[in-house]
């Protein structure tokens, strides 16, 4: 559950940083929880199709 709440926060974040550039953003994934090993990272793109969100995760327990 943690994990989840961690990428919309930090998709989030990432989208704030999209706005301001107005094409793309990118935020890195870090782990909050004692003894949690989350990483990954997320891009953020606007183009003609609207934005496309790019979030690479590792260390996530399955269903997380």
């Amino acid at each position: 559950m943690h994990a989840r709440t961690l990428m919309l926060v930090i998709a989030g974040i990432g989208l704030g940083a999209a706005a301001a550039s107005a094409a793309t953003g990118r935020t890195v994934i870090h782990p909050t929880a004692e003894g949690s090993s989350v990483s990954g990272d997320a891009t953020l793109t606007e183009g003609a199709q609207g934005l496309q969100v790019e979030v690479r995760v590792a260390g996530a327990p399955p269903g997380a």
